[in-house]
Order: structure tokens, then C-alpha cells, then sequence
């Protein structure tokens, strides 16, 4: 049987965002750079850091994404963001306990209508000689820098998307609320992962400390953010608190 997770729901009431209005549009982006960061946590954080209605993959795995969209009707951005791997309704998610954003139109539009608990910071994604680095700096101090070591290019179609789960209020109710999105990827590559600077109580989790590092993905793609099309209770298994969002034209 799967363990599932054991946040404590009611202390994150203080600290999630209120959502307005869940995504009804489709909001594209053509071009898109992502690198991803992994390293496996220990099993008692895993389970302690994710709500009740998921639970961790084994061993559990955290994972800090920096994406860079070149184009949004929002303009350029970047978002960075630490989230640990679970699993619900028979899919791999990734529940986010928090990230930043350099754009405040993009930091407004996702909290209000997916719950993204976003602060501002600078985000910078570079190829340099001996990888691809990725840094977060936030009210002057770096919260994160790690390097993807000797990147090789890989098939795009082995890389599998994650979508997002964000812990919010909406309706007078706490709701963990999928962050959805298509990508179509053009390119990729794999390397190893060193992370030389993580602060976890900045990303919005000062339990998660990063233990065994798992290879790093870079990849090219477009990508839009979806309509939201299901929230999940999060105080009970999501096959039992699963509840779907009608889709206009469904």
C-alpha cells in the first residue's frame, strides 16, 4: 500500500493564496527553456511535506525547476519553483509548496487563478563551458545555483511533463488545484546535477534537504497553460476527492 503524505493542512491555511477565478483560457508561450534539478530527500520529509490526497514516489524526490518563456501575452519571464514528485489518480504530479517569478503580471496571474505562491526574484538560466547553470537570487541573497554537468542531448520524447498541484483557498475551501500544460518539445538533453546553493525555507519548505542528486533535463519547447480541470480535496485520497471542472464546449 502507498504512504500517503502528512502536511498539516490547517497550519498552511496562513500562508497559501486565494484564487478568484480558476484558469479558463488558454495562455501560449512559444518558446520555452526548462532545466530541471532532481535529488532524492529523505522518506520522513516526503511524506511530511505533501498533503494527504497524494503521496511520494519511492524513494522521494524533489525536484527545482527554473523555466524561461522568451514570449507570453504577459511578456517575457522567468519562474522557479522546488516540487516534490507524487503520484494521484494514476498520474505523476509534482506538488509545489512555493518558487519565485521575475514578472509581477505573470506572479498575479498565476496565483489568482491557479493558487502559485510566488515571490519576486531574479532568475537566470545560462549555457556557460561547463554546463547549463540555473540561479535564483531574492531580496539581495542567492536562494539557489546549481550547474547541469556535460549535457548530451537526448530524444525529446524522453521526457516526460510534470504537471503542478498548488495548495490554495477557492470557494471558502483548500483545494490542491492542478496547474496543467501542453508542451511540444523540440529538443533536449541530459547531464548530472550539482546544486551548490539551495535555501528550502525560501521556496516555501525549510524541511526539504537535498540528499542523493538525480540527473538534470534541459529542454526547448513551446508550451500553454491549460484550463484547470479538476481540483482535489486535499485532507483525503484523490480518487475519492477528485472533483472535475466542467470545460466550456465539453
Amino acid at each position: 500500500m502507498p504512504t500517503f503524505g502528512s502536511l498539516d493542512h490547517e497550519r498552511q491555511l496562513a500562508f497559501v493564496p486565494r484564487v478568484e477565478d480558476l484558469a479558463t483560457e488558454r495562455v501560449e508561450s512559444a518558446v520555452v527553456e526548462t532545466v530541471v534539478f532532481s535529488a532524492e530527500i529523505a522518506h520522513d520529509v516526503g511524506v511530511a511535506c505533501v498533503p494527504s490526497a497524494v503521496h511520494p514516489v519511492q524513494p522521494p524526490v524533489a525536484r527545482i525547476e527554473l523555466r524561461r518563456h522568451f514570449d507570453s501575452p504577459f511578456g517575457p519571464f522567468a519562474i522557479a519553483f522546488v516540487a516534490l514528485t507524487v503520484r494521484a489518480n494514476g498520474a505523476s504530479l509534482a506538488y509545489a509548496p512555493g518558487g519565485f517569478c521575475d514578472n509581477d503580471r505573470v506572479t498575479e496571474y498565476l496565483r489568482l487563478h491557479y493558487g502559485a505562491r510566488l515571490k519576486r526574484a531574479s532568475i537566470n538560466v545560462e549555457r556557460r563551458y561547463p554546463g547549463i547553470e540555473g540561479r535564483v537570487a531574492s531580496e539581495g541573497r542567492l536562494v539557489f545555483d546549481a550547474l547541469m554537468e556535460k549535457p548530451e542531448p537526448i530524444a525529446p520524447s524522453a521526457i516526460v511533463p510534470v504537471q503542478l498541484l498548488h495548495l490554495a483557498k477557492f470557494e471558502g475551501h483548500l483545494w490542491l488545484i492542478e496547474e496543467d500544460k501542453e508542451l511540444e518539445i523540440d529538443a533536449a538533453e541530459r547531464g548530472m546535477t550539482m546544486v551548490r546553493t539551495f535555501v528550502a525555507e525560501a521556496f516555501g519548505e525549510d524541511r526539504i534537504a537535498l540528499r542523493r542528486p538525480l540527473p538534470a533535463i534541459f529542454s526547448r519547447s513551446s508550451a500553454i497553460y491549460l484550463p484547470v480541470t479538476a481540483l482535489i480535496d486535499p485532507a483525503q485520497p484523490a480518487v475519492q476527492g477528485t472533483r472535475r471542472i466542467p470545460q466550456s464546449g465539453a
